[in-house]
């Protein structure tokens, strides 16, 4: 969810993220830094 979202709208907040996902900020946070060390 967060990589379509990131390369439909090329940018997007951890607050926009999280509440599209319906999710705490933190999540998406944990979830970018694993996606980072992934290298996606």
């Amino acid at each position: 969810m967060i990589l379509d979202r990131l390369r439909a709208t090329r940018s997007a907040t951890v607050a926009e993220l999280a509440e599209a996902a319906g999710t705490s900020d933190a999540t998406i946070r944990r979830d970018l830094a694993r996606l980072d060390e992934q290298g996606a």
